[in-house]
């Protein structure tokens, strides 16, 4: 077995490995976007987060509308609901770009491989002429 080979094979295996997760999480349209923390001050005037000790980490669900970035509050009891939501998301955003870059290379061993086939082929046809 070829180099060649071997990395089709391997490039053929990642990809249906990476399918089957894909295949076991759902994408949820409306939590796109992600999870940070940040530290904020009040508005409360004379409270110690103006001198210099903000609250948090509090955690915000960032997303876009638009072209404009938008920020939401989560409470201790709505980040439940959002970061397996979330995370699903980003997960499938992640396998989908590994996906593309596995298919990519998979595309180029596979030329590499129709080439090597050629070539032998032709070897094998002067041998008999």
């Amino acid at each position: 077995m070829t180099y060649n080979q071997i990395l089709y094979e391997t490039y053929i295996e990642n990809i249906r490995e990476l399918e089957a997760e894909r295949a076991t999480l759902t994408f949820y349209p409306q939590y796109v976007g992600e999870i940070v923390e940040k530290y904020v001050t009040c508005k409360r005037p004379n409270c110690i987060c103006h001198r210099g000790y903000p609250h948090g980490p509090n955690k915000y669900f960032r997303y876009r509308e638009g072209e404009q970035w938008k920020e939401l509050y989560l409470g201790k009891k709505i980040i439940d609901d959002y970061l397996p939501k979330v995370q699903s998301n980003q997960r499938i955003k992640e396998i989908e770009k590994e996906l593309r870059v596995l298919r990519r290379q998979l595309a180029a061993v596979e030329k590499k491989l129709r080439d090597e086939n050629s070539f032998y082929v032709q070897l094998r046809l002067d041998d008999i002429y």
